[in-house]
This record gives C-alpha cells, sequence and structure tokens, in this order.
C-alpha cells in the first residue's frame, strides 16, 4: 500500500511493506510513479474512473442529442430546393 503526500514541495511516498510489517517513507527521486489521466501533482484518476466518467458523460451527451432529434420527429429542419424538374440520373 502506498500514499503519497508534498513535502517542502516534493512528492514523498509512504509505503507499508506488508513482508516486514513495517512502514517507511520514500523520495520522489527513488520511486517510480506512472501517473494517469487528470494528474494534480500528487495523483491521478484511476483509469476505471475516468473510462467512466467519459462512457457516462458520452451516455448523456447522446441521449440529449436524440432526445433533440426525436422532439423534431426525427426530420432535419433544412430542405434543399431546385427550381426545375430533376430526372432520374441528376437526382442520384
Amino acid at each position: 500500500s502506498v500514499q503519497v503526500s508534498t513535502v517542502d514541495g516534493r512528492l514523498r511516498y509512504a509505503v507499508w511493506d506488508a513482508v516486514t510489517s513495517r512502514a517507511y517513507g520514500v523520495d520522489q527521486d527513488d520511486m517510480l510513479h506512472f501517473t494517469g489521466f487528470g494528474f494534480d501533482g500528487e495523483c491521478s484518476v484511476s483509469a476505471i474512473k475516468w473510462a467512466a466518467r467519459n462512457a457516462i458523460s458520452n451516455s448523456l451527451s447522446s441521449a440529449a442529442y436524440m432526445g433533440k432529434a426525436l422532439a423534431n420527429n426525427g426530420m432535419p429542419s433544412v430542405s434543399i430546393e431546385y427550381p426545375n424538374k430533376l430526372d432520374t440520373e441528376q437526382a442520384e
């Protein structure tokens, strides 16, 4: 288990060693820290939390878009008019 804090502008990791049942501190120069999404200097959002937020956001946006489209009977609000009659080849 690892906890991160900032001491004098430097990251300090509190590490719990389950084998020896001992806690010790590790300086940022002695720890590999692979940050994820939204790193704020101490920690980042977990990949699962980030994916869940994006999935929910996409779902809400899609629902709002479809709600507007269906409220308009799914019909576009724009039409194109041509003054002459189109034959089959022109229409295609």
